[in-house]
């Protein structure tokens, strides 16, 4: 897949042991740069939130802070 930029609206936690896709709601600010929001319920058994995700976020760190860069990929 072509993996795109996009800005975390949120901080994020994630597996130092493994990368993570997590959903996440697409949105873009008045520049047009991609802002990411992460949504709840991120199990893997828990798909209700697929329903208001349109974006996959690759998050391959323990922790990701709000304003970071992070790659994603749509899901529309």
């Amino acid at each position: 897949p072509h993996w795109r930029a996009g800005r975390l609206a949120a901080t994020v936690r994630g597996d130092g042991k493994r990368e993570l896709l997590m959903r996440m709601r697409l949105q873009h600010d008045a520049a047009g740069a991609a802002q990411l929001q992460p949504l709840d319920r991120q199990g893997s058994h828990m798909l209700s939130n697929l329903v208001e995700a349109n974006a996959l976020v690759r998050i391959n760190a323990p922790a990701l802070s709000a304003g970071e860069t992070v790659e994603w990929i749509p899901l529309t």
